[in-house]
């Protein structure tokens, strides 16, 4: 709540809505394209990455998400 919306603030970061449809929708395009099984909520961090990407192109460097994956 008001914690996450402080350091939010306080860090210039940036939060966004990323709904179920998109993240199932990334989970079985990972699936299909890379064979990996992961679970739908953790695709929201590489979603947003996306989104980040498409509304202002990032500069070439690294960059990291962590996908939980299941069997």
């Amino acid at each position: 709540g008001n914690e996450a919306l402080y350091a939010l603030n306080q860090s210039e970061g940036a939060a966004f809505h990323i709904s179920d449809k998109k993240m199932k929708d990334m989970s079985v395009f990972l699936h299909k394209r890379e064979g990996y099984r992961i679970l739908p909520a953790s695709t929201s961090g590489l979603i947003a990455l996306l989104q980040m990407h498409t509304n202002n192109e990032m500069i070439n460097d690294r960059y990291v998400v962590v996908l939980t994956g299941k069997y």
